[in-house]
């Protein structure tokens, strides 16, 4: 015989209380004990995508107006990341009833998370809800593209520096951050031969 005892999964060393019940799931007082223990429920899944962002989506509701939502968000990318805005809105509620998920992804990265509640809107229109609005947004990191391509054409430049045909000449740096910055400098064309070789090869620079 169904009970209350029997109609949700309960935790806890403490007694059931059905004022506590009620208060949770922001029902009136005192409440019919045969509406507390028929509960239904329904699980709605999704998938959905946005740019290089994969998302996962799970929502359970009761008739009892709990609800769980939990959802895998993977950043399909190779170059950068993106963070996400992830909203989950049930379909057939006056109010809007959901949530939503926000996270910054890495590439090639997966985070997972879940959230909980109760939400006496799905109570109120339980039988009425008949799909789940699922809206994701993601956003590159463009400052991590920025400073990719950055460092890539810093790299780039001193190698071409370094190894153009001319002489290279070492000195201190004219806007200094450090003490002991070093600044080279590109003579183009020939000039007398230094009998000490390559001054940035193998060469050691003094301090005063």
């Amino acid at each position: 015989m169904p009970t209350v005892r029997t109609s949700r999964e309960f935790q806890g060393n403490g007694p059931i209380s059905l004022v506590a019940l009620s208060k949770l799931e922001q029902r009136s007082f005192p409440v019919s004990v045969r509406d507390l223990i028929a509960i239904r429920t329904k699980t709605i899944q999704s998938r959905t995508s946005a740019g290089d962002v994969d998302a996962d989506v799970t929502f359970a509701f009761a008739s009892s107006g709990g609800w769980t939502a939990s959802v895998s968000v993977h950043d399909n990318g190779t170059i950068t990341g993106d963070s996400f805005v992830l909203d989950l809105t049930l379909n057939g509620i006056p109010n809007n009833a959901g949530t939503r998920f926000t996270g910054e992804l890495h590439t090639d990265e997966t985070t997972q998370q879940s959230k909980n509640g109760i939400d006496p809107n799905i109570r109120a229109h339980f039988d009425q809800i008949t799909s789940l609005h699922v809206k994701l947004q993601a956003t590159p990191d463009v400052e991590s593209v920025i400073s990719d391509i950055g460092l890539f054409l810093v790299t780039a430049g001193t190698i071409a520096f370094l190894t153009a045909p001319g002489k290279v000449q070492a000195g201190p740096c004219t806007n200094p951050d450090q003490p002991d910055c070093v600044q080279f400098t590109k003579v183009q064309g020939g000039g007398p031969s230094d009998p000490s070789g390559d001054p940035t090869a193998g060469g050691t620079i003094g301090r005063a």
